[in-house]
This record gives C-alpha cells, structure tokens and sequence, in this order.
C-alpha cells in the first residue's frame, strides 16, 4: 500500500543512516521501525522495583561474621574439590576438606 508520511529532519536522517548501515531497502527499514513501535505501544512500561531495606539484627556474642565469610569461601573450595591452606585448625573438622596448615613443619 502507499502512502505520504511526513517525516522530520532527524528521524529521516536516521532511518536514512540505518537502511544504510543493514543494507535493507528504505521503505523495508520504515515498516521495520513502526512494527518495532507498534509492538511496544502494547506492552506496558516496567515500573523500578523498590526494595526496603530491612535490619537483620546483629549477630550472637561470639559470632565472627568475617570468619562465618571465609567459612563460605572454603566451602565453596571443597565443593570444586580445591585444597585450602589455612592457619585455622578449625577447618579440619569439616570431612572431605582437603585442609593444609602452611604453619606445621
């Protein structure tokens, strides 16, 4: 079907620059975009989510919450069957933690 469209400066030059680049036809670039255009009037705009930030208290006397990180970080090693070399004993009692204290002779 043909029509006239007017079209401004910028969005000529634009489509102009894109049936350029994708070596695609003018008039196949223009029915391209208002597809693209159409497709999006139906879909509604996606609205930022929001999150609040919430305390999740303080942790027990006792707790070292930078050692509980480590712990994770270990955890992940043995789960890649990864040997961890540490000074900390601790991590002997975990089974099928290849563990190496670097400080024993």
């Amino acid at each position: 079907m043909r029509t006239t469209l007017t079209i401004d400066d910028k969005t000529f030059s634009l489509l102009k620059e894109a049936a350029n680049q994708s070596g695609k036809p003018f008039k196949q670039v223009i029915n391209e975009v208002l597809l693209l255009g159409l497709d999006q009037l139906d879909k509604p705009k996606s609205q930022p989510y929001h999150l609040k930030a919430a305390s999740l208290g303080k942790a027990r006397h006792g707790i070292d919450l930078n050692k509980a990180l480590y712990l994770a970080d270990y955890l992940e090693d043995l789960e890649q069957g990864c040997t961890v070399y540490s000074a900390d004993n601790d991590f002997k009692r975990f089974p099928g933690l290849q563990h190496v204290n670097p400080l024993d002779d």
